[in-house]
């Protein structure tokens, strides 16, 4: 699924298990709850993204956009970070462990 467009698409609930998205475009998505465990999300765009209760547990988000994402009850644990910016700052406010 590299570089595929989903946005705005509402993919709340679903299962990207170790997916490969990266460089995908999930701009102002709909990802209640969806499971991002593993997923390579380097380079992908969630601007604007509800990632609401989503489970990004060791997901590799190096360079992703998160412009205005919603990472409330967000789960953030062993989550590669470098170049994104825009997640550390979020994720503060989202009360998990980043």
């Amino acid at each position: 699924m590299k570089s595929v467009n989903l946005s705005p698409a509402d993919l709340s609930g679903a299962n990207f298990r170790n997916a490969d998205l990266s460089r995908a475009n999930l701009e102002d998505a709909n990802l209640v709850g969806t499971n991002f465990t593993y997923a390579d999300l380097t380079n992908a765009s969630l601007n604007g993204a509800n990632l609401v209760d989503a489970n990004l547990v060791g997901a590799y988000l190096e360079d992703a956009h998160l412009v205005g994402a919603e990472l409330s009850g967000a789960y953030l644990y062993e989550v590669t970070l470098m170049g994104s910016q825009e997640l550390k700052a979020e994720s503060r406010r989202a009360g998990k462990a980043v």
